[in-house]
């Protein structure tokens, strides 16, 4: 089919993170605008490619599929390894006379990551929900949550480090639990943990200096359930 002159120009944007830790699943999108498909009974149809190392297990789910908005999401599972991922779309913006096509690529760069694990533990008798947890490194914010905790339970909350903005040097790690004392303390009585960390030089072979992912930071947090006094009933 041969695009119609009448028609604007097919664009296509491809955007998601450039930089992910091993077995991570992230999210892209495409959104796309003009060709036959803006139009009255036109549509938008997406084919994606994820291509590595001759050995990558990348994966990305769904590799194909229509919109009639010109917006469309599929998630890349990263492979088990370090290596650049090159994330291929192809969009065709078509109606019932006529089409046309365009290509976007975006590089992802697979990392070992530097791994922040948390382990909490409930040692109250008391079910908790919606406990705040965020992680700072240098006190910029990484990541935060809220988790639910049985009585007596452990959970842990893991952030996988892969920033490009990472250095060589000392840095130091902080991980807040519920900030507002809303719901608990540390078993030391504050509701902030801190520990420094040093990340080493790549080696020689040229890979960045955030392929240093064999350092585990683990953070071993333990709090207490505060429960208010109760009002005593006046006489």
């Amino acid at each position: 089919m041969v695009e119609a002159a009448t028609t604007t120009p097919l664009f296509a944007s491809l955007t998601g993170s450039t930089q992910v830790a091993i077995n991570e699943k992230h999210q892209y999108q495409v959104v796309a605008v003009g060709g036959p498909g803006e139009g009255t009974g036109g549509n938008y149809s997406f084919s994606f490619d994820v291509v590595g190392s001759s050995k990558t297990n990348a994966l990305v789910t769904p590799d194909s599929g229509t919109s009639i908005t010109g917006i469309f999401k599929t998630n890349v599972t990263a492979s088990s390894f370090a290596e650049d991922l090159t994330l291929s779309v192809k969009v065709t913006s078509y109606n019932a006379t006529a089409a046309s096509n365009v290509t976007k690529s975006i590089v992802i760069k697979v990392v070992k990551p530097i791994v922040i694990s948390a382990n909490v533990v409930n040692q109250g008798n008391a079910t908790l929900t919606g406990v705040p947890v965020t992680f700072f490194v240098d006190d910029v914010q990484l990541y935060n949550t809220t988790i639910n905790l049985n009585s007596k339970a452990t959970k842990t909350v893991v952030y996988n480090w892969t920033s490009q903005a990472i250095s060589d040097g000392e840095h130091s790690v902080r991980v807040e639990l519920d900030p507002n004392s809303q719901f608990v303390r540390f078993s030391s009585g504050g509701t902030i943990f801190t520990q420094t960390i040093w990340v080493g030089a790549s080696d020689t072979s040229g890979n960045d200096a955030i392929l240093i992912g064999l350092f585990v930071l683990l953070l071993f947090v333990t709090y207490l359930v505060y429960k208010r006094p109760a009002k005593r009933r006046k006489k």
